[in-house]
């Protein structure tokens, strides 16, 4: 972005709406990093990949004079829009404890402390997009919630999994639901108009489909003897809960905001226990379930649970995303220590340790999709009244 690289193909439109804003911004604080001149050299990437750096550059960056206040300007609009979430749901909510309870839970919230600024990543504006399509949900305003979910689906695909959900929920006429569809996928289809008329449409696509984050839906297999007979687990389970939701009357009617809320918390975690994710989507569980500790506080201990067990997840990625995150506090320090699962070998094997973590995060996360569902969440508020949780 800083040095006005943008793709030129489908999948470079698809984040066009990240990549100008950013550029706008650099713009915008330039003058204020470095008195002006360029604090990010051309030099300091990787020849054989323009768009990474080599970790001897990073190492110089953070190194650099003011590094403090070069991070708090390029992180300030992540800030900004991470006030604005917390706004949003503390509108959502009526009682003053229930606002009380979910301030704290946002305020001293671990992963988005990680994800947000100490990882650096853009992934709260389209948590917010999503935020924003609760909060007008909530206000039964139903075709601007639904493009505000496409706005986010838009930004970051792996949230497409939701809109079926928003679609079917909103509304029973099947005319209505299509052109729900439609404006929900606005966003991608005028991208896709646009490189048609430059020629970029069927390359683009191929991009996409063959893409490794289209394949981490896919990551987890039941594989036959026979050809190519094949089960994926997360598909399978994503169809069977959106029938239930379909046919069932789990789903409260009279109020849409329960219903998108607490459903979509149980599809986020039937990804998040099926699927390979990057650490940055598991953002999207901080506002979704601060709406159900909202409601009952004993879910903060099931959160705790999840974020224990994402962090041991998360050092799968070795130095990259622990100690080298650290390094504006003290660069020789943490450019030295081995890495967290380097660490862990010499006691236990580390993939097997974070396997065993990582199995314990897709219990619990069944156990929470399970009770959701079970309960009816958006009928009734009884999470958590089931002796076997308590």
């Amino acid at each position: 972005v800083y040095h006005h690289r943008t793709p030129s193909n489908l999948v470079g439109g698809l984040i066009y709406f990240i990549i100008y804003p950013h550029s706008l911004w650099l713009f915008l604080i330039r003058p204020l990093m470095n008195g002006g001149a360029d604090f990010w050299p051309e030099s300091w990437f990787l020849e054989n990949n323009p768009n990474i750096i080599n970790i001897a550059s990073w190492q110089e960056f953070v190194s650099g004079a003011g590094i403090g206040w070069k991070l708090f300007l390029l992180k300030l609009p992540y800030l900004i829009a991470e006030i604005i979430m917390v706004i949003l749901i503390i509108k959502m909510l009526d009682a003053k404890e229930k606002k009380e309870r979910v301030l704290n839970f946002l305020i001293f919230n671990p992963v988005s402390l990680f994800v947000i600024y100490i990882f650096g990543s853009y992934d709260i504006i389209p948590v917010l997009l999503f935020v924003l399509s609760l909060y007008f949900a909530k206000k039964e305003k139903i075709s601007p919630a639904i493009f505000m979910l496409g706005l986010a689906v838009y930004i970051k695909v792996y949230m497409i999994f939701l809109m079926p959900l928003y679609i079917f929920i909103m509304c029973r006429d099947w005319q209505r639901r299509a052109g729900l569809a439609l404006l929900g996928f606005l966003p991608g289809i005028l991208v896709s108009i646009i490189a048609v008329f430059k020629g970029e449409f069927v390359s683009g696509l191929k991009f996409l489909l063959g893409s490794v984050h289209t394949d981490y839906v896919l990551a987890l297999v039941l594989p036959s003897q026979y050809l190519s007979d094949r089960i994926y687990p997360f598909i399978t389970a994503y169809c069977l809960i959106m029938l239930f939701i379909l046919h069932s009357r789990t789903h409260n009617e009279k109020n849409l905001f329960l219903d998108l809320s607490g459903l979509s918390l149980a599809l986020s975690l039937l990804f998040y226990s099926l699927c390979f994710f990057h650490p940055q989507y598991f953002l999207l569980i901080v506002p979704l379930m601060a709406f159900q500790i909202s409601k009952d506080k004993r879910m903060q201990p099931w959160f705790f649970i999840l974020a224990v067990c994402f962090f041991i997840y998360v050092l799968q990625w070795g130095k990259d995303l622990s100690w080298r995150l650290f390094m504006p506090l003290n660069p020789p320090l943490f450019s030295g220590l081995s890495s967290p699962s380097e660490l862990i070998s010499r006691v236990y094997p580390a993939d097997k340790f974070i396997g065993i973590f990582r199995s314990i995060f897709s219990a619990a996360c069944f156990w929470i999709i399970y009770n959701l569902l079970k309960k009816g969440e958006g009928s009734r508020n009884d999470f958590g009244n089931n002796p076997g949780i308590q």
